[in-house]
């Protein structure tokens, strides 16, 4: 999971931290949590004790003695040793910013360089303190830090609004795009262009793809309408935070979801957890149905949330003369390139996952039946009729109804993984698996990851490990916290926190924070800060030591992805750093590390018993190939179910913010909407009413498709469309789904993500060589170093051509194994940079759309990368619907 924030300055991409941050402050208030130099019960730190001899994977760090020392700073950085330091920070970040943005204003039109320049330092410096006050405020064991942190986000918010919405600094923006652009027409009419060759030559492809970025999302926020719109246009953006983080806040708040009552003094909680822990756990089928039903009513608040949420974003994008607020989210920069091409995938991966569904929900009611018959179990006493009127098939033709699913999948998965969990724990021992993680990354892509506990203050809890990396022809990369310490109150989930951005500096800005301790290869370089929380919650029963399940191992993977992704990167700006990329190819490298765990021949490096290890050469016994089958097959029991209820979610999510939302009214069309005038917001829960009012004045009848329609019914249908398992009538689950709050229009992603990643696992021979070094710089200079430098098109074009398109191995492939990261940001191979110079400017950019239109022709075709369809493209689901039969699939 990568975390995300809504601020222009601070990327597009990441708009979503802040709920995420709001949903953990909600969790966190009722769970007491660590503070100060205070050592959790099972303290992470105690794992380092019983090494061997192997334990110097770890460099020596004269910041490991004891809590008295001084303090070096949270996160490395000496201006942050107590928690008062955030206020001052912020205030120090909005000078810096204030004197930046009097730069911007002094600029002419023909200083578009310069613009771009400065805008990105801009949002640079307000990353650096935003983000990891974000971290802080999220990750942190001491409430005083945390509050600290949270105040000077919220102070940095504010300006950050102001900033966006600063009319001079989308002037100078503005002016100098269109100077630019007009002189590149010109240069093809060969006339004479309006900048001189000298400014002109500086406009690089990043430049232009950032002061691009830059001004779609200021309009985006509405800097280019008038007062009245651009008005009310952030009161919708408040509206929508704000329907949110109310929406994901009620799923943990007892009170919003409640109990139900199973009758003889009997009850139980409907909060996501213990809901989904009776689903897996409970023999009854009686009071699973109970549950499953009270569940699926609750929270009921989040109705009304939901459909103020779905208004608010409608009205947003139609403001912006956007058909829907799906094809808002689809505009430029993302690789689907419109809600059609999402949808029709989508239906295409439902039709086609549909038979491997079918044998898994089969296979289910065998099991159930058998089960039945050995008086295990009972079918429910009012299996056929519904609670809320009328008589449904629950159970279809396997006789297995919505909540059977999850229980008998436990059952089949324990069926088929007959070994204890002690016995995968022996092998994942935390610092046995770090010690193959960089194995593997050593061997994939010759990086050294140097693996220390962190310097006193460095750290936000017990147990916090610092990893810097580093490349021999490319010197230090960037350091990753990583947190896998098991403690009351830390955050929910897996994530990797941005703390600070990489990109390259200035040659007239050298900033006191860029200390590397190597000696950087090329231009100078701020070097990206990370960290990385996941979870080791069992223990090795050889040694005690914390370990991970091999869910857990895969999560881990995932995670790494993400910051391999961050850290490979070589990008000119933090605009377009590592993970700031097209939200539907963000989660690619992610799910392509999460492979890995698949394959034999990497966990026998990522997962061995070195309990026993007597010298630094001793490696320890590797997992069992038998234990990882049985892991595996455990895995696969419900896979294309479980892909199913992706698809329901994606087409739910694409249909509720699609050009006939659910709801009373359709809004009225742009111009329409702009004169009704500012609306006001001052009562955000009577939104929706004020909204249908509004639509009413303006003369906007009801739409014929959009009247009458629930969210309940839409996501019925999205069940009928793509899933074995049939809809309960009645029941919300819509209201239980917090990623519709968080990734509205873009959940696709995660299916888009799936599916490119299996491809690419093929393609660039991962599947034939796992650790193969061609494979690594293959996917470091087209993948990784690229960052969000490229669009998505030309960068999957890019990797199609290295590859030859097909499935053969990255040794015979164009760019993989002869060519590493030249470090000038562009990710470009060996062949590119050996090119004559072209000095026709229209020449140029015609061999360059050339060459990515004989990379997109790679890229399509059967068995290759990409499909196109209607107003877009979409990966191919070959490899990864082949990996759901071969039980592999990630």
């Amino acid at each position: 999971m990568l975390p995300v924030v809504s601020a222009i300055l601070l990327g597009s991409k990441r708009w979503s931290r802040h709920v995420a941050g709001v949903i953990h402050d909600w969790q966190r208030h009722a769970t007491p949590s660590c503070t100060g130099a205070q050592t959790c019960a099972d303290g992470f730190s105690q794992q380092f004790r019983h090494f061997g001899d192997w334990r110097s994977m770890f460099r020596s760090s004269s910041g490991s003695g004891s809590a008295a020392q001084q303090s070096v700073g949270l996160f490395g950085r000496p201006e942050l040793k107590q928690p008062q330091d955030w206020k001052r920070l912020a205030d120090e970040t909005e000078a810096r910013c204030d004197e930046l943005l009097a730069e911007v204003l002094e600029c002419t039109a023909y200083d578009g360089v310069r613009v771009v320049a400065l805008m990105d330092a801009m949002s640079d410096q307000l990353c650096r303190t935003y983000d990891a006050a974000e971290c802080c405020r999220n990750v942190h064991v001491d409430a005083a830090w945390r509050q600290a942190a949270g105040r000077a986000c919220v102070q940095l918010g504010a300006y950050i609004s102001r900033v966006n919405h600063h009319e001079g600094l989308y002037g100078r923006l503005s002016e100098a795009l269109e100077v630019y652009e007009v002189s590149v027409e010109a240069l093809a009419r060969r006339e004479a262009p309006l900048l001189q060759p000298n400014r002109l030559a500086g406009w690089c492809p990043e430049s232009v793809l950032v002061a691009q970025r830059l001004k779609q999302d200021m309009e985006q926020a509405g800097i280019h309408l008038p007062p009245d719109q651009r008005e009310r246009m952030a009161e919708l953006a408040a509206a929508n935070g704000h329907f949110g983080a109310e929406f994901n806040a009620a799923l943990t708040d007892p009170r919003q979801v409640g109990r139900v009552s199973l009758g003889f003094g009997r009850s139980a909680p409907l909060d996501p957890s213990s809901v989904a822990s009776i689903m897996a756990s409970e023999p009854s089928e009686s009071v699973r149905r109970q549950v499953y039903l009270a569940a699926g009513l609750s929270p009921d608040c989040n109705q009304r949330l939901l459909e103020d949420m779905i208004a608010v974003r409608r009205d947003m994008a139609r403001m912006q003369g956007y058909a829907s607020y799906a094809s808002l989210r689809t505009c430029g920069g993302s690789l689907a390139g419109s809600p059609s091409a999402v949808v029709t995938f989508l239906g295409r991966l439902a039709e086609e996952v549909r038979p491997l569904a079918e044998q898994e929900l089969q296979a289910l009611g065998q099991l159930k039946a058998a089960h039945m018959r050995s008086g295990a179990s009972s079918p429910s006493s009012s299996s056929s009729k519904h609670p809320f009127g009328g008589k449904y098939d629950m159970y279809g033709k396997y006789g297995i109804a919505p909540w059977d699913v999850e229980y008998y999948a436990a059952l089949a998965r324990r069926q088929r993984v007959t070994s204890p969990p002690t016995a995968l724990l022996r092998y994942t021992a935390v610092p046995s698996v770090l010690s193959g993680i960089r194995t593997l990354l050593a061997n994939l892509f010759g990086m050294d990851l140097s693996i220390s506990p962190a310097a006193p203050g460095e750290g936000w809890a017990p147990g916090v490990l610092r990893c810097d990396a580093s490349l021999p022809q490319l010197g230090p990369l960037g350091t990753i916290y990583l947190d896998l310490g098991d403690r009351p109150g830390k955050y929910p989930s897996a994530v990797t926190f941005p703390i600070t951005c990489g990109r390259q500096l200035p040659a007239d800005r050298n900033p006191r924070q860029q200390q590397p301790q190597q000696q950087q290869q090329g231009p100078p370089r701020q070097l990206p800060v990370m960290a990385l929380l996941a979870s080791a919650s069992g223990r090795c029963p050889a040694t005690g030591q914390q370990a991970l399940s091999y869910r857990e191992l895969r999560v881990l993977l995932h995670e790494l992805g993400h910051c391999c992704h961050s850290l490979l990167s070589r990008t000119k700006y933090q605009h377009l750093w590592g993970t700031r990329c097209a939200q539907d190819l963000v989660e690619v490298p992610s799910h392509l590390f999460e492979h890995f765990a698949s394959d034999p021949r990497v966990m026998a490096v990522l997962a061995r018993d070195r309990s026993g290890a007597v010298s630094k050469s001793d490696q320890g016994e590797p997992l069992p190939e038998g234990l990882l089958r049985e892991l595996l097959s455990g895995r696969a029991t419900t896979a294309a179910l479980e892909l199913q209820q992706q698809l329901v979610l994606s087409l739910a999510d694409q249909w509720y913010h699609g050009e006939h939302p659910p709801g009373l009214l359709d809004p009225p069309p742009p111009s329409a909407s702009a004169a009704s005038g500012s609306l006001s917001l001052s009562d955000l829960e009577s939104y929706s009413s004020i909204s249908r009012v509004a639509s009413l004045l303006a003369g906007v009848e009801a739409g014929a498709e959009a009247a009458g329609r629930t969210t309940s019914e839409v996501w019925g249908q999205a069940v009928e469309t793509a899933s074995s398992v049939p809809y309960v009538p009645g029941t919300s689950p819509e209201l239980r789904v917090g990623h519709l709050a968080i990734y509205g229009g873009t959940y696709y992603g995660y299916v888009y993500a799936r599916c490119l990643a299996a491809q690419l696992w093929h393609t660039t021979g991962l599947a034939e060589a796992p650790m193969d070094r061609g494979a690594g710089n293959l996917l470091r200079d087209r993948l990784l170093g690229p960052g969000g430098s490229l669009e998505p098109l030309h960068l999957i074009a890019g990797l199609a051509a290295a590859t030859g398109g097909g499935t053969g191995s990255s040794g015979n492939s164009n760019g993989a194994g002869s060519s590493s990261s030249n470090g000038n940001g562009n990710g470009s191979n060996g062949k590119q940079q050996q090119r004559a110079p072209v000095r026709d400017r229209e020449q140029q950019r015609q061999l360059q759309a050339a060459e990515q239109q004989r990379g997109l022709s790679s890229a399509l075709g059967e068995g290759r990368l990409l499909q196109a369809l209607a107003g877009g493209y979409a990966p191919r689901p070959d490899r990864y619907l082949e990996g759901l039969e071969a039980g592999t699939a990630v």
